[in-house]
């Protein structure tokens, strides 16, 4: 019915899995045993002849790539802390396994991988990849980024529009936001489920 499907895709690998194995075995994998390394050019070609073997060659349109900064440890907590606290252990965790100078640029790599794997494989069919981080110049590759894991209220929302220009200004055309929110309920025990609307789909305010 003319109707074009995106996946949902991460870059880290259940340490069970198949790919894991074989990207274990050809060396590109980063320190934690499950996230491929993107800053080398052999872990880019084989996780794009992974994705292409398993869902491009099926007749996947386009990608969601999510967890492009694979790194986080601040999920847990009642009350969220000062951004640079945040950096700061987000930070130490990536550095278990990362050059801190390369951490934000994963997304960029990641990206072009994806970006050139389907260009090589195909020119018929436009490559689009639905982001959840973002690097400078990464548009290049037919980024579009999203705002990533936001809640379900009002004032989240009034942020993103001034959040969506500021991050269009600095030179990456392409953004959204979910649409509905992430973290629709609220759960006082984690911070980031803040939500207005516990009821979900079935409160008519929602």
């Amino acid at each position: 019915m003319n109707a074009r499907l995106m996946v949902f895709i991460w870059p880290i690998m259940n340490p069970q899995s198949d790919n894991n194995k074989e990207m274990d075995e050809s060396g590109c994998l980063l320190g934690n045993r499950a996230t491929y390394d993107a800053f080398q050019e052999k872990g880019r070609q084989l996780y794009w002849k992974q994705a292409n073997e398993g869902l491009f060659a099926h007749g996947i349109n386009a990608w969601w790539c999510d967890c492009t900064e694979p790194f986080g440890a601040d999920w847990s907590g009642a009350v969220k802390l000062e951004s640079e606290q945040l950096m700061l252990i987000n930070t130490e965790e990536a550095k278990l396994y990362l050059d801190p100078e390369y951490i934000n640029a994963y997304s960029l790599l990641h990206s072009k991988g994806i970006y050139e794997g389907q260009r090589q494989t195909t020119e018929s069919k436009r490559v689009v990849n639905l982001t959840r981080s973002a690097y400078a110049g990464q548009h290049r590759y037919n980024t579009v980024t999203w705002s990533g894991d936001i809640a379900a209220n009002w004032e989240t929302l009034r942020k993103q529009i001034p959040a969506g220009l500021n991050f269009c200004a600095s030179g990456s055309p392409y953004w959204t936001v979910d649409i509905g929110a992430f973290f629709v309920q609220n759960k006082p025990d984690l911070w980031f489920w803040s939500g207005d609307y516990n009821a979900g789909t079935q409160d008519m305010g929602y």
